[in-house]
This record gives C-alpha cells, sequence and structure tokens, in this order.
C-alpha cells in the first residue's frame, strides 16, 4: 500500500501535466491494479446487505457501502456505460438480504432492462475506499457525485 500512493501520485502528476485523462479502459485498468496490489480478496457475498451508498469508478467498479463505515469494492462483468451518469441505483438481489457475485446485479433505474452483474466482491477499508474515490482526478471527465438516495429491487417486484 505504501508503494502505491507514490505511483497514484506520480500518474497524477503526469496525466495532470499532460492534460490528457485515461480512457474508461485504462481507468479500469488501473483500479485492477489497485486490487492485485493490494492484494484484495473477494469474497462470494456479502450478507446482511442493505446499501447506504455507492459510488462509481467508472464504467466497471462502483464502491457500495451497508453503512458509513463498511464499504465494498465492486467489480462488474462487463461495462455498465450508463452507471456513471447515474443518480440512483437498483440491484437485483437473487436472496433478500444479501449480495451475491456472479448472481446479483446492479442496474440505473431509468434502464431496468439492463443489468450489470456482479463479477467480484472486496470488502476493504474507508482509507481504501478513500484511495480508490482518489483515482476519479484520473478519470475521463463525467460528474462522479452520487447522493445517498438509492432504489433497491428484488427479483420479485422486477416486472
Amino acid at each position: 500500500m505504501k508503494l502505491i500512493l507514490p505511483a497514484m501520485a506520480a500518474w497524477l502528476l503526469l496525466t495532470g501535466c499532460a492534460g490528457n485523462k485515461p480512457t474508461y479502459a485504462e481507468h479500469a485498468a488501473l483500479v485492477d491494479s489497485y486490487i492485485q496490489t493490494n492484494q484484495l480478496e473477494s469474497k462470494s457475498r456479502i450478507t446482511t446487505f442493505q446499501l447506504d451508498s455507492w459510488h462509481d469508478l467508472g464504467e466497471q467498479h462502483l464502491i457500495l457501502r451497508t453503512s458509513p463505515f463498511k464499504p465494498y469494492l465492486v467489480k462488474l462483468k462487463a461495462r455498465c456505460p450508463n452507471l456513471t451518469f447515474a443518480h440512483t441505483l437498483g440491484t437485483d438481489q437473487s436472496m433478500d438480504n444479501s449480495l451475491s457475485a456472479n448472481f446479483d446485479a446492479v442496474f440505473v433505474p431509468d434502464y431496468p432492462h439492463l443489468k450489470c452483474h456482479i463479477e467480484s466482491i472486496y470488502p476493504i477499508s474507508r482509507e481504501q475506499a478513500k484511495e480508490l474515490m482518489a483515482l476519479d482526478d484520473m478519470k475521463p471527465d463525467e460528474e462522479s457525485f452520487k447522493p445517498a438516495a438509492i432504489d433497491t429491487d428484488t427479483d420479485e417486484n422486477t416486472n
């Protein structure tokens, strides 16, 4: 972790001076690199899941919080293009009160038919969440703040 911060600072300096932001694929690669560098271990499910807030990290990663002190890094199986512009987030859960990798999905309520399936879930610390959100300065220009208002959905309520 001590090595990642200077590397991120150098990258910020270089990209800031160059004026070019990385592509979505390059930004996703930065988050994937963070996962490997910090040896984050995935888990198959978040039990007692109730979404408190969220923050996108581009089109393929996001941070979900079940409380202000309990963040999770979520990697999606594919790009979720509408995610970066959404103000609310829905969840499509196979079981009430839990969120599972490979079975569940997130979606933007404006496009409920476009499910973004979850590939991996990584428990992270608040400090790691802050480090990951600092990568926002390196992603392509877009609105990245998401309010805490959340829309959730389960299979039983999906039409």
